[in-house]
């Protein structure tokens, strides 16, 4: 009956820690292509400044703000070979919504 139990609470916490996850990747977009010599804060403010030129100022609520950015955990890449992805967390979710609706729309 105890292994029952302990089962049960490792299943629910296997799906705690799923959820916690997923929801924490959320707000994180992947962006391809950026040059590769752009690192830390830098990187923040390129890529606002990259949205904001493509999809036109005005198009959110309030400033675009993003909390991190990183590389992908890769090689660094050759000459002939592209760039990283870049993994950009906003700080707010719906900004990340318009972005990726955005992008549909001008597929």
């Amino acid at each position: 009956a105890e292994i029952g139990v302990m089962q049960e609470t490792r299943k629910q916490l296997k799906e705690k820690v799923e959820n916690l996850e997923n929801r924490s990747m959320r707000q994180n977009l992947q962006i391809m292509g950026m040059p590769e010599d752009i690192k830390g804060a830098d990187a923040g403010t390129y890529v606002v400044k990259m949205l904001e030129k493509l999809m036109g100022e005005g198009v959110f609520d309030g400033p675009l703000e993003v909390n991190q950015a990183h590389r992908m955990l890769m090689r660094k890449p050759q000459a002939n070979e592209l760039p990283r992805a870049k993994v950009v967390r906003l700080h707010r979710f719906l900004d990340q919504e318009k972005i990726l609706r955005w992008m549909k729309l001008t597929r």
